[in-house]
């Protein structure tokens, strides 16, 4: 799908440009059984620590439920992209989170820039577009890195089907794509330092 894009030199000409933009739709339905199934699993649990104490995963599944509903919400998934895309470019980390279509977001309706590229993790067309594993890897990580210890706001969903390769950046076929900020966790200062300490100390 394509949608105008103006900068301010051209809407000054009279010139519209148009943008490649991919659609992320929540079906009709979809959150009320995702809510469901997390009461579900909420009773189940509970029920099995009261047969052993020790199988008690309340703390999880209460910070899981807290965390998951609000992926139901896509403008807070814009949020977060924004937040994050302004946070690695001001940290000059070479990798690319898609830029949103503000008019187009609504609570079930994400419009976001097509970025062309492929998964990570696809090793044939990484030999073929000559792509340097070792730095990829090194701007993954310093993107994380940025999210987790300066932000203090990050992607807690980073499997690589949210990683792409992007072959649309001239003479750098090592560059990132971060995809899915829906799952996107937040960290106090304090909670911050302390995350920090612990991947310090298992260095």
């Amino acid at each position: 799908l394509k949608v105008k894009k103006e900068n301010d030199d051209d809407a000054k000409n009279g010139i519209d440009q148009l943008r490649d933009v991919v659609i992320k739709v929540q079906h009709r339905g979809v959150a009320q059984l995702m809510i469901q199934d997390m009461e579900n699993l909420r009773v189940i649990l509970n029920l099995l620590a009261k047969t052993d104490p020790d199988l008690d995963f309340s703390p999880v599944i209460r910070e899981y439920n807290e965390e998951v509903r609000k992926e139901l919400d896509f403008r807070i998934e814009a949020n977060n992209m924004e937040e994050v895309r302004n946070l690695l470019k001001k940290s000059k980390i070479r990798a690319i989170v898609p830029e949103t279509v503000p008019d187009f977001v609504t609570e079930r309706v994400l419009v976001m820039d097509f970025c062309e590229g492929f998964p990570a993790r696809d090793t044939e067309r990484l030999d073929k577009y000559n792509v340097d594993r070792e730095l990829l890897l090194e701007r993954v990580c310093a993107a994380w890195a940025v999210q987790m210890h300066v932000g203090g706001v990050f992607n807690a969903d980073p499997h690589l089907g949210n990683i792409l390769v992007s072959t649309a950046v001239p003479g750098d076929p090592s560059v990132p794509v971060l995809l899915d900020f829906g799952l996107t966790k937040r960290l106090n200062p304090k909670i911050k330092v302390a995350f920090a300490r612990l991947m310090h100390a298992s260095h």
